[in-house]
């Protein structure tokens, strides 16, 4: 004869990010816009790292030989390095990483924005529309703001050099 064991009680805690709408999305407004509403739900600056931390973890990563001086973001206190490449299919993608782990997953965030469309999309992008993206940050934190114009800086000539290459495609 079995016997159901006494039950004992117990706590558990759980963090859940819920994923990004859609990995596949294209529009650059629409993922920024997403994003921005993503961060500003969170109750607590925590929270905003807490999720930031969350995405580094889905950085694709950065090639070892990648990280040489030309592929560095320069004006950054830490060291970020980005890679970029314009597709067959005529789209950019990026790859990056930092010696700095938050940095990573602000880089994240601009990769999940910019990769994967025209080059053009890229290029109209500005930093001011990435203000609202300075997430798990109290204040308007000066470094923070520099990494996310840097990288976007970084981004947008690197996209402009792969276009001359090509030929201005």
């Amino acid at each position: 004869m079995y016997t159901v064991p006494e039950k004992k009680p117990f706590t558990c805690s759980v963090v859940t990010f819920p994923p990004l709408q859609s990995l596949t999305e294209t529009h650059v407004s629409s993922k920024l816009n997403r994003l921005i509403s993503e961060f500003q739900s969170l109750p607590e600056p925590i929270d905003c790292v807490k999720r930031l931390l969350h995405y580094a973890t889905l950085l694709p990563e950065l090639d070892p030989s990648a990280k040489v001086d030309s592929n560095q973001v320069m004006g950054c206190i830490v060291r970020v390095w980005l890679q970029a490449e314009l597709g067959s299919d005529g789209k950019m993608r990026f790859f990056t990483d930092s010696n700095f782990e938050i940095s990573q997953d602000f880089c994240f965030c601009l990769v999940w924005v910019l990769g994967g469309v025209a080059p053009k999309e890229v290029m109209k992008i500005t930093t001011e529309e990435l203000v609202e993206m300075n997430v798990g940050v109290v204040r308007k934190e000066r470094s923070r703001v520099n990494t996310w114009h840097n990288v976007l800086i970084t981004m947008q000539k690197k996209t402009k050099a792969l276009v001359a290459e090509r030929g201005g495609k």
